[in-house]
């Protein structure tokens, strides 16, 4: 089976395969969503296995390579899965538990040196 737009799909599906490969290469959650939608559109327009089941060499072929997709497709569902985010997104964590670290340090220093100030002279020790 042969359709005029192939050309040009397929041409948008590499630009999209490899924007979803860029992303996913900097550990971007939406590259794996990328990544995952274009193998789920061109595994059966590349790998059309049933239309070679009287050449069992090409069927063999085809249906080896439909089946290495559907894998890679099991590998992204994983890392879908199990993945926190984007690596900015820990970034952002990180400087939010270095703030909240910070924002912790200065509220002991501000309670020691409270304890450690000399009382004034309206103060005495009874009052403390």
């Amino acid at each position: 089976m042969h359709w005029p737009f192939y050309p040009r799909l397929f041409l948008a599906l590499a630009t999209t395969e490899f924007l979803g490969a860029l992303l996913y290469a900097s550990d971007i959650r939406f590259g794996g969503w990328i990544l995952l939608g274009s193998l789920a559109i061109s595994t059966p327009l590349r790998h059309n296995w049933w239309d070679h089941i009287h050449h069992p060499v090409q069927l063999q072929v085809q249906l080896d390579q439909f089946i290495k997709c559907v894998g890679l497709a099991g590998a992204l569902c994983y890392f879908l899965a199990t993945s926190k985010g984007t690596r900015h997104r820990n970034k952002y964590e990180r400087w939010m538990d270095q703030m909240k670290a910070d924002r912790e340090a200065k509220a002991a220093q501000l309670q020691a040196a409270a304890q450690a100030a000399p009382l004034t002279a309206g103060e005495s020790k009874k009052d403390s």
